[in-house]
């Protein structure tokens, strides 16, 4: 990883440090399991069979089965803090009833919404679904007694359907079936998750406000749904409360300017113009975080990063079609990268008046500052997206969430280049035994931090003396 760009209250005098918070994805999953195993890969090899990391109390968390380890140059750039959020425990008492209304929600809907990928699983289940249908009315219900009649591999291909059934369907469709379904008997998992995400990441910048430079939020599958989801509430909360500056006061915002204006170029701009236009909004997203710190609002996360993202199927799992997304997020209850641009509804509403005492040369300096929307986190938040190419579940994110967004296509020689091609690479994002695997998720991460500490200095505002 580079190293990142100090934020604008850093002090000369004190180490910087950073923060990665990682957030696993469905399944039965156990506490630091992802954790340990996305560290190992990240840290890599130990020099000399020293240690990469040390395992330290986890001050944030609410749960006592959870560690933060913590790694050192040359493993990492700077001192890096890494956290897991662990929520399986906040998904248990899933039944078939939560699967099997879900799975039906989406034979429902039309599978134009999605992709070629997303066709072919639909068409597969109603295929399956009907040819079942066929088969009980021509031959009634099977019980044990007809599969026996094909004798020993009858017998044990049931029994292995019957435990796949069982294993994949409550303990990693369950999870998919009740967070992204808004159903009533969904919602206290669905809030109880968030509140737990949301409330690491806002003890990660008050109580450890003077411990970490920059925040880095990873969310791998049904985790990236989840850390999107946080980001958004802890964005709402924070966007519009400016925190009184300790010295200087920003005499202007330039790089709001800067950027309000490339925002409008990228909705304009196509071929190598918006090409141009995205690379010069990823340029600015930093500097845009140290304006907005300057101006007092209490936000570090510069970063997020997604590996095999169901997001990617958006609007046929989340909206239920296109035209049904686009209108979400043009409401603002999706943020894009770049965010949705100012219009008529924000006249009067993004200035804030201010008058901090013992801020100006006369001792109060008074004035005004514009805020961005309560939508806009991802104009100084980079986002970062990982897939696989034969990765089901995840793909390109950028179609649907804005060209702000940078898409990396995963490779792996594993297995002569097949491995990477199949859907099992879903759950191979830091496998420490890939180096393939590996470079590609350092390569993420590269990109998410590019901004290296002089970038980032001559990045700072200019600020009244």
């Amino acid at each position: 990883m580079s190293q990142a760009p100090p934020h604008a209250g850093s002090s000369p005098d004190r180490p910087r440090r950073q923060a990665v918070v990682i957030i696993h994805g469905v399944g039965d999953q156990r506490p630091l399991d992802t954790l340990r195993r996305f560290v190992e890969s990240v840290a890599g090899p130990a020099a000399e069979g020293g240690p990469r990391f040390f395992s330290k109390p986890d001050r944030v968390a609410d749960t006592l089965e959870l560690r933060r380890l913590a790694s050192w140059p040359p493993h990492v750039p700077i001192p890096t803090d890494f956290y897991e959020l662990y929520w399986a425990h906040l998904m248990e008492g899933t039944s078939w009833q939560h699967v099997t209304a879900w799975f039906r929600m989406l034979l429902l809907r039309n599978p134009m919404a999605g992709d070629a990928r997303v066709r072919a699983v639909w068409a597969v289940c109603w295929a399956t679904l009907l040819g079942a249908l066929w088969y009980m009315l021509t031959h009634g219900m099977p019980t044990m007694a007809t599969v026996g009649q094909y004798g020993v591999p009858g017998l044990m291909l049931f029994a292995a359907a019957r435990y796949l059934a069982g294993s994949f369907g409550l303990h990693y469709a369950g999870d998919a079936a009740r967070y992204l379904s808004p159903a009533p008997s969904n919602i206290a998992a669905r809030n109880a998750i968030r509140s737990t995400a949301i409330t690491l990441l806002r003890r990660l910048h008050d109580e450890e406000a003077r411990r970490y430079d920059r925040i880095v939020v990873v969310g791998h599958s049904l985790g990236s749904v989840i850390a999107y989801d946080a980001l958004t509430h802890l964005w709402q909360e924070r966007h519009s409360h400016l925190a009184a500056p300790s010295g200087t006061v920003l005499r202007d915002q330039p790089v709001l300017e800067e950027m309000s204006r490339v925002a409008r170029e990228m909705d304009q701009a196509t071929g190598a113009g918006a090409v141009t236009a995205a690379r010069r909004y990823r340029e600015l997203q930093p500097q845009l975080l140290l304006e907005q710190q300057a101006i007092g609002v209490s936000w570090r996360i510069s970063d997020f990063v997604t590996l095999g993202s169901p997001l990617a199927h958006a609007p046929f799992v989340i909206a239920g079609n296109l035209d049904a997304f686009r209108q979400l997020t043009h409401e603002r209850m999706l943020p894009t990268s770049p965010p949705q641009l100012e219009d008529r509804r924000d006249e009067g509403q993004l200035v804030r008046s201010f008058d901090f005492p013992e801020a100006g040369p006369d001792g109060r300096h008074s004035g005004t500052r514009r805020i961005l929307h309560h939508a806009a986190l991802f104009a100084c938040t980079r986002w970062t997206n990982l897939f696989f190419p034969g990765d089901l579940i995840g793909g390109r994110l950028a179609p649907f969430f804005g060209p702000g967004i940078v898409d990396l296509p995963v490779r792996s020689r594993r297995w002569g280049g097949l491995w990477q091609h199949l859907p099992v690479s879903h759950v191979g994002y830091w496998r420490r035994d890939d180096p393939d695997v590996r470079e590609g998720l350092l390569r993420g991460l590269d990109v998410a931090a590019e901004a290296d500490a002089d970038a980032g200095r001559g990045a700072r505002p200019q600020q009244m003396s």
